[in-house]
């Protein structure tokens, strides 16, 4: 496992007429390759998490993926448990930020220096399906083929609780630009076209709430659509620590007694 501790908040990002530059420091470190695939995974005090995120990612059955994490200045003990698994997953990819930057932060550093066709972003506390590549990224080439528009494939998920345990489905729909506007229906651990991330970069580091609304808002203003699988196809963790308090919310509105399926997209607005 390759670990690299980089004051992030340094890195300049600024737009160019055909991308944006970033450190040199962090290109050296870094470099771009051709792995199809890039799976980003943030990581700000999930260390209790992040083995069984990383895990699933790996037991995809497929070797061509690059894995980066990005710890942001973790409090808790994230950093002694990616060096202590550094062991299992060799193919890693670690950056320990010296300041917490937040989601946008991180996108803004280290996208415009993936080079893959596709990336993945996946939160830590989360975990992939074993069956999410082969549905998602068979789904996307096949749509791209048809529809070079095609930029994101995105599926249901399955909503656990802090321990794992399955609470229900978490319900998306089929892609309707005009719905992105006011529902926030497309969630972060979906295949997506890293030029189309790269393409509305920099994002709005001042966003507290609604950073992943405002990302896919820009995305699809510019043009770019998405094809929606619906197989539960990642696990998502309801936690009180789940931004704005989602999980909590969620928790308290799924009937306890009987099984139902949420509708997320009014829930993920505000993340």
């Amino acid at each position: 496992m390759k670990i690299v501790c980089i004051d992030m908040s340094d890195v300049q990002v600024s737009q160019k007429a055909y991308g944006y530059s970033v450190n040199e420091l962090l290109e050296e470190e870094f470099p771009k390759d051709k792995a199809p695939i890039t799976i980003l995974i943030p990581n700000y005090n999930y260390g209790k998490y992040i083995k069984k995120t990383i895990e699933s990612v790996f037991s995809q059955g497929v070797d061509f993926f690059r894995v980066i994490i990005v710890d942001d200045n973790s409090t808790d003990d994230s950093r002694e448990i990616l060096k202590e698994i550094s062991s299992e997953f060799k193919d890693l990819e670690v950056i320990f930020n010296k300041e917490n930057l937040g989601i946008n932060g991180i996108l803004n550093r280290i996208v415009p220096l993936i080079n893959s066709e596709f990336i993945v972003m996946l939160d830590a506390d989360d975990w992939l399906a074993n069956n999410f590549y082969d549905v998602l990224y068979n789904l996307i080439k096949k749509s791209i083929s048809s529809n070079k528009k095609v930029a994101f494939a995105y599926s249901d998920c399955i909503l656990v609780d802090k321990f794992g345990n399955k609470i229900s489905n978490g319900k998306s729909c089929d892609f309707v630009a005009e719905l992105i506007e006011t529902k926030s229906f497309i969630p972060r651990p979906c295949i997506l076209k890293t030029k189309a991330l790269q393409d509305v970069l920099p994002l709005n580091e001042s966003l507290a709430n609604g950073a992943k609304h405002d990302m896919w808002k820009k995305i699809v203003k510019l043009g770019y659509i998405g094809i929606y699988s619906p197989k539960p196809l990642f696990y998502y963790r309801m936690h009180q620590r789940n931004i704005s308090g989602i999980g909590k919310r969620i928790l308290s509105e799924i009937p306890k007694t009987t099984y139902s399926e949420a509708i997320l997209s009014g829930y993920w607005r505000a993340i």
